[in-house]
């Protein structure tokens, strides 16, 4: 069975470096983009690190459709500092971006875990808000990431093509899924950590490859705000921690199967797990 799942890896892990270079070739110029999309941005946070979000909100300063961005801090009410933290970012991106603003998960709901997929929840809630007289919810995409993901522009150029190539239907009912590779900080982690990482990311992408029937994303990913809608935005209670694959699993029975999973052929960078404790421990 490992030596199944290496192979697999291997093959994907090639098929995706390639089809990765063909697109920064073939589309990694802004004027290829026939017309740019609302992009909804949900970075969700709860006790990181002001630089951590403040390098990733300068990476998406950068791109050629930031100001097409609207940018969604989806903080907890239970971290002490949130708003603070949340104001001051706001404070150093101002103009940067067509809109951005952050929300405050309360931590007083019942039921509702503190975490990735609850505070996704609640902006998913204002961004259906500051939407909802969008006659055409299907060209806002919803991008989801964790807080330290460095995405390229490539990535929302891509969307943009993809999206506009597509028919009204498929735009609907399509996930956009990127692969994952933990890179950034390789040689601050022990080696355990960093081959678990490796192996965590070699087997998201071993779903990317053209002999896969399902692509599962992780942690990063995106969908039209039609479809966050229809099934009613990101669970909120404890089962719906590895919150990708509960909301990709929610979107394929909601859609009976027809669930559409493009995949974005520019990689998501993220850290790997660390700790500032030494030794074991850390």
């Amino acid at each position: 069975m490992s030596v199944l799942f290496t192979a697999r890896a291997f093959r994907a892990i090639g098929y995706v470096h390639k089809k990765i270079c063909e697109t920064s070739t073939l589309y990694g110029t802004p004027h290829k983009v026939a017309s740019p999309l609302e992009f909804a941005i949900i970075i969700p946070a709860y006790k990181e690190e002001p630089e951590t979000l403040h390098l990733t909100l300068a990476v998406l300063a950068t791109h050629e459709l930031a100001t097409s961005y609207h940018v969604y801090l989806a903080f907890e009410e239970r971290e002490i500092g949130a708003c603070t933290k949340a104001t001051d970012l706001i404070a150093s991106f101002e103009g940067r971006f067509r809109d951005i603003c952050f929300t405050l998960h309360p931590g007083n709901l019942p039921d509702e875990a503190p975490g990735k997929s609850s505070n996704e929840a609640w902006a998913a809630q204002k961004i259906s808000e500051d939407f909802s007289i969008c006659g055409h919810q299907e060209n806002v995409v919803v991008v989801t990431m964790d807080a330290d993901t460095h995405l390229p522009s490539l990535y929302f150029t891509e969307i943009a093509r993809l999206h506009f190539d597509a028919t009204l239907d498929e735009r609907a009912r399509t996930i956009y899924i990127p692969p994952l590779v933990f890179d950034r900080n390789l040689h601050h982690v022990p080696l355990p950590v960093r081959t678990t990482d490796m192996m965590w990311a070699g087997a998201g992408i071993s779903n990317l490859g053209p002999s896969s029937t399902v692509s599962i994303p992780t942690s990063v990913y995106s969908l039209s705000l039609s479809l966050v809608r229809q099934v009613s935005g990101w669970d909120v209670d404890t089962g719906a921690i590895g919150e990708d694959l509960h909301m990709y699993l929610k979107c394929f029975f909601a859609l009976s199967g027809q669930l559409r999973a493009e995949v974005v052929f520019a990689a998501a960078s993220q850290c790997n797990v660390e700790s500032g404790n030494a030794g074991i421990r850390g």
